[in-house]
């Protein structure tokens, strides 16, 4: 997936239940780093993360 907006979107939508959506953690003079959190239906935790420019 080229956006994690849309990534998180999906994931949800295909039966993973969404821990946090996407936030911005970290922002430098150049890029941000995003991230959001879902959860299989196995209860495993999965990381989801995209660096996009400033």
């Amino acid at each position: 997936m080229a956006d994690l907006d849309d990534a998180h979107e999906t994931a949800v939508a295909r039966g993973a239940e969404g821990i946090s959506g996407p936030r911005l953690v970290h922002r430098d003079g150049t890029t941000e780093l995003w991230i959001a959190f879902v959860q299989d239906p196995d209860g495993t935790p999965i990381g989801l993360s995209q660096e996009r420019v400033c």
